[in-house]
């Protein structure tokens, strides 16, 4: 797990130390409590389990998540993070369901573990490897004031 410590924290900057692979971002100053509760987090994350073992299938995306890849149309389009993985397994297992900010950060950071910005830009990071348009999703939909769904359509 890499937790990357900035004194930068322009959106700009946490969301180019994410895509860099940082599984978490602190802008300095930061209380050594917080950064202790960020680490156990990230730890906890790297040891969890995934839910499934066999391959998620949802319109025409195809997860596996023990090799963390997608596919589409029986070609390999992705390769996710662990973290990355974990989010896009929780939204094809609730296709069809909007699945509220809150309830996917405790699911995917743990309670406290995550916030709105870091959940934003973990659905980006999924957007860019998944969506054939990123900027105009097609599977990764925005609920406004709620929270994410998943359109396997």
């Amino acid at each position: 797990p890499i937790i990357m410590l900035s004194v930068r924290g322009e959106e700009d900057d946490v969301v180019k130390g994410l895509q860099f692979g940082a599984d978490d971002y602190v802008v300095k100053p930061f209380s050594p409590r917080q950064l202790v509760a960020r680490a156990e987090a990230v730890l906890r994350r790297s040891d969890a389990k995934v839910v499934t073992a066999s391959p998620i299938q949802a319109g025409d995306l195809s997860l596996d998540p023990l090799r963390n890849e997608v596919v589409r149309d029986g070609e390999v389009i992705a390769h996710l993070t662990k973290m990355e993985c974990r989010l896009l397994e929780l939204m094809m297992i609730n296709q069809n369901q909007v699945l509220p900010f809150d309830t996917l950060i405790d699911a995917i950071w743990g309670p406290g573990g995550g916030d709105r910005m870091m959940l934003k830009q973990l659905i980006y990071r999924v957007r860019r490897k998944i969506e054939l348009q990123p900027s105009q999703p097609f599977y990764l939909l925005t609920y406004a004031g709620t929270g994410y769904g998943f359109d396997p359509s």
